[in-house]
């Protein structure tokens, strides 16, 4: 796929940490996305199971506060103004945002510095009504 970290922390025998303290480009976050979108292939070949991307977008811990409704593996799932919209959460700010429905992926890295521009409202307020071509008042 062409991705390479700006920074992948490594443990003392040398092996990458799976758990974090990975730092990718925006371009390469989005063919994460991308990735995720078209359910595991990329340029004509499966890089990921499509049954795997399904399990790993589907609810299976639901919770019941905040906007993140649900958890799939390692993917928060939940609704954006009748959406379904899937995210990865990174170090830093950095979210690749999915939404099916829509065939968009949008790349999020920076902390939000206020509630109005959180990346689900600032998603639900502006991005969604962007593409579907609404005006935002």
């Amino acid at each position: 796929m062409g991705i390479t970290p700006e920074f992948w922390a490594q443990d003392l025998q040398g092996y990458y940490l799976g758990d974090g303290e990975l730092r990718l480009r925006p371009q390469d976050l989005a063919k994460f996305g991308l990735l995720i979108l078209r359910g595991g292939g990329w340029e004509g070949k499966s890089i990921v199971s499509t049954e795997w991307i399904r399990k790993a977008t589907s609810i299976h811990v639901p919770i019941a506060r905040g906007p993140h409704t649900s958890y799939g593996f390692q993917f928060w799932i939940l609704n954006v103004q009748g959406h379904r919209v899937i995210e990865a959460h990174g170090y830093g700010g950095q979210r690749c945002v999915i939404i099916p429905s829509l065939d968009l992926v949008c790349v999020i890295t920076a902390e939000p510095v206020t509630p109005e521009v959180l990346p689900d409202a600032f998603i639900g307020q502006w991005i969604i009504p962007a593409v579907e071509g609404k005006k935002n008042e």
